[in-house]
């Protein structure tokens, strides 16, 4: 079960920064703010440069032992399900244009190449999904920091513009296709066996999307945490929210809580997000 002062704590606060149509929440534990910042600094300085969509907080201390205190246990067995590693679903992907700015591009994929990051996924990716430069565009490797964190991974792309695309890996894609299809208010643009992949936004500078991978059967279980939470942004969520099949949540006058058919906690903010084709 989530923690509500965990909620609380990103509870739709008003920013100073420019609209985005989603953005990621990670809490952690009491004392970690800033050594997280510090390993993901490489990544923030390009997605938060210009418009912040992914916020590093804190939980209190109290809502930390809280939670250590309904772990069932202290040792790896809260990792595995059914004998399976379990993975964080949440990914982070940029797709960086060749001619764009090399000295940001090398930065970020040298850091994600050090011995810090030594968990890897590696996804098929179907060809037709983007036009990347290297070579052996058939399969892109994720990597992460630690069990259940965030995954990141980042191409070289040579048409287009930037991307900055939000992941879930996901167990059952029609289920989840449909509801973020009735979330987002939006069919998804790219649609495949297992992938689909929805534009949120369009801004001269690069594009936010949001997609659904499903993992084959024998790759780790996408679980939820809910210290990772998708806040997503729209105008009509109000008339939305008696519609919805599960229970929603009352998270401000504005803002709503719910779980997704896989358990991933979102935020539901009513509020306008500019679009530019």
């Amino acid at each position: 079960m989530s923690n509500p002062s965990i909620i609380r704590s990103v509870s739709c606060r008003k920013s100073k920064q420019k609209a985005v149509p989603c953005i990621i929440h990670c809490n952690f534990e009491n004392g970690l703010k800033k050594k997280m910042e510090r390993i993901y600094q490489p990544m923030l300085d390009y997605i938060n440069s210009s418009r912040e969509c992914f916020l590093i907080k804190e939980r209190s201390k109290r809502s930390y032992n809280r939670s250590r205190n309904s772990s069932s246990s202290s040792d790896d067995s809260g990792l595995f399900n059914g004998g399976k590693p379990k993975i964080l679903p949440l990914g982070i992907q940029l797709f960086l244009h060749e001619s764009g700015d090399r000295n940001s591009r090398d930065i970020i994929r040298n850091y994600l190449q050090q011995p810090i990051w030594n968990i890897k996924l590696n996804v098929a990716l179907s060809s037709r999904c983007i036009k990347s430069c290297p070579p052996n565009d058939n399969l892109e490797s994720y990597v992460t920091n630690g069990p259940m964190m965030p995954w990141w991974a980042i191409r070289t792309i040579h048409s287009g513009k930037d991307v900055i695309r939000i992941n879930l890996f996901v167990n059952n894609l029609d289920d989840m296709l449909h509801f973020y299809q009735v979330i987002l208010r939006q069919q998804a643009q790219i649609k495949r066996k297992d992938f689909c992949c929805f534009t949120l936004v369009r801004y001269p500078e690069f594009d936010i999307q949001f997609s659904l991978k499903a993992l084959s059967k024998l790759s780790p279980k996408p679980t939820p945490g809910d210290d990772f939470l998708l806040e997503f942004f729209h105008t009509g969520y109000s008339s939305l929210i008696n519609l919805l099949p599960e229970c929603v949540t009352p998270v401000s006058k504005k803002c709503w809580k719910i779980r997704d058919p896989e358990g991933n906690i979102i935020l539901l903010h009513e509020k306008s997000v500019v679009i530019i084709n």
